[in-house]
C-alpha cells in the first residue's frame, strides 16, 4: 500500500477556518484510500487529529519560524522510514523545500498541494517580498514530481508562468462533505434558534477578519453597500461572522445599525441556511474562496465580485452564483435587489458531484499512485 506523509507548517487542529478545513478534510478522505500520516507544526493538537481518523506528529515549527525546520529534517526522514511513506505531500509551496530535501535523502517523490499562488496573494496584499517569493515559488514547483492546484485558474497561471508540464499538474479543489442538497430547516425556525431577526432580510458575510481582503470588504460594506441598499431595499441586516476582528473593525461594525456582528460561530452552516444571500465583495483573486463553496453547499445564493468567484466552476452552480465587476458597489446592490425579486432556485446536483470530498480524494489518490509508480 502506498503510504503518504503530509507536511503542514500551520495550525489545522482544531479545524475552524476554511483553509484549515481544506487540509484536514482532504487528508480525512484521502485516508480512506491510502495510509496517511502527518508531520504538523507544534501548535497542533494531535488528539484533535484522531477525531478525523488521522495520525499527526506535532514536530515542526510554524510558518513564522519556518526555517527552524531545517533542524527537524532528520526527524522528518525518520517519519518517512518509520511509516514506509512512498510519497511526501507539502501543504502550500512555502514548506516544499522540506519535501525536496526528503526526496534527495530518501528517494521518495514529493507533491506540492497548492492552495493559491502565494506570490500573487502577497502582491495583492501589498507585500514588497512578492517578487522574491515568485522566484522561489516558480523554482520549487519545478522541482516537485507533481503539483496539485486549487483551481483551473491557478493551474493555468502556473503552466504559463512557472513553465510546468501539463502532465505534472492537476486540479484538486476545496471540497464539501455534503453529497446532495441538505435537508433544509425553515429560515424562521433557524433565525429564532440563532437569535437573528426574522422580520428583516438577512445578508451574511463570513471570514477571518484580520485577513486584509476580508477587513477591507467589511469596511466597504459599511461605507458603500449599506448606503446603496438603504434607499432601495426592504429593511435588512448584514450579519458578519468570523474571528480575529480588531477593536477598530468591531467599532466600525457596531456604529452601523444595519450590521450585526456575531464573531466566530461554530454552526456556520446554520447561518448560511438562515441567510437570504451570502455577499462576497472580495477583490483578491488568488486561490478559491472556501466560504463561497460552503455557502453554495448550504443552498445559499451568492452575490460576489468577479475576483471573489475566481476558481469556482460556475457552470455547475446554476443561478446560485451571481457575479458583478470588481469594486462596483452600485452594480452589487442592484444585483442583490434583482436576485431577491426572482424565484429562489436550489444548488444543482452537479455542484455536489464536482465538490464532494470523496470524489476529490479518489482523484487525488489515483494521481498519487501514478506518481509513485512512475518514480519507482
Amino acid at each position: 500500500m502506498i503510504g503518504v506523509l503530509g507536511i503542514v507548517t500551520f495550525k489545522i487542529f482544531p479545524a475552524l477556518m476554511g483553509g484549515q478545513k481544506g487540509v484536514v478534510l482532504f487528508y480525512k478522505y484521502l485516508a480512506q484510500y491510502l495510509p496517511v500520516s502527518l508531520a504538523v507544526s507544534k501548535e497542533n493538537d494531535s488528539k484533535e487529529a484522531q477525531a478525523y481518523g488521522l495520525t499527526a506528529f506535532p514536530v515542526l515549527f510554524p510558518n513564522r519560524r519556518i526555517y527552524g525546520n531545517l533542524t527537524r529534517l532528520f526527524k522528518l526522514e525518520t517519519l518517512v522510514k518509520s511509516f514506509d511513506a512512498q510519497v511526501i505531500i507539502t501543504e502550500h509551496s512555502y514548506p516544499a523545500f522540506l519535501g525536496l530535501w526528503l526526496k534527495r535523502r530518501t528517494g521518495k517523490p514529493f507533491i506540492i498541494h497548492s492552495h493559491n499562488i502565494e506570490a500573487l496573494r502577497f502582491k495583492q496584499m501589498g507585500r514588497p517580498c512578492w517578487r522574491t517569493y515568485l522566484t522561489y515559488e516558480r523554482w520549487i514547483h519545478q522541482q516537485a514530481d507533481f503539483n496539485f492546484f486549487i483551481s483551473e485558474d491557478d493551474q493555468s497561471f502556473a503552466l504559463q508562468e512557472f513553465g510546468l508540464k501539463p502532465e505534472k499538474c492537476t486540479v484538486i479543489t476545496y471540497g464539501i462533505e455534503q453529497e446532495s442538497l441538505p435537508d433544509l430547516i425553515e429560515k424562521s425556525t433557524l433565525r429564532k434558534a440563532l437569535g437573528l431577526p426574522d422580520s428583516e432580510l438577512l445578508f451574511l458575510f463570513n471570514g477571518t477578519l484580520d485577513y486584509t481582503p476580508n477587513t477591507r470588504a467589511v469596511k466597504e460594506l459599511v461605507s458603500y453597500l449599506v448606503p446603496q441598499l438603504a434607499n432601495e431595499c426592504s429593511p435588512f441586516k448584514i450579519v458578519v461572522t468570523g474571528n480575529r476582528a480588531t477593536s477598530e473593525l468591531i467599532n466600525i461594525m457596531e456604529q452601523c445599525p444595519q450590521v450585526l456582528f456575531r464573531g466566530f460561530v461554530n454552526d456556520i452552516d446554520a447561518y448560511y441556511q438562515a441567510a437570504d444571500l451570502f455577499i462576497n465583495p472580495i477583490t483578491n483573486d488568488s486561490g478559491v474562496k472556501t466560504k463561497v463553496i460552503e455557502a453554495l453547499a448550504n443552498n445559499c445564493t451568492v452575490v460576489s465580485f468577479e475576483s471573489g468567484a475566481t476558481g469556482i466552476s460556475k457552470e455547475v452552480c446554476g443561478d446560485m452564483l451571481q457575479v458583478v465587476a470588481n469594486g462596483d458597489y452600485s452594480a452589487f446592490a442592484q444585483k442583490i435587489i434583482e436576485v431577491l425579486k426572482k424565484e429562489k432556485t436550489n444548488t444543482p446536483q452537479s455542484f455536489y458531484d464536482s465538490y464532494n470530498w470523496d470524489n476529490i480524494a479518489q482523484k487525488a489518490a489515483q494521481y498519487i499512485k501514478t506518481v509513485v509508480q512512475q518514480h519507482g
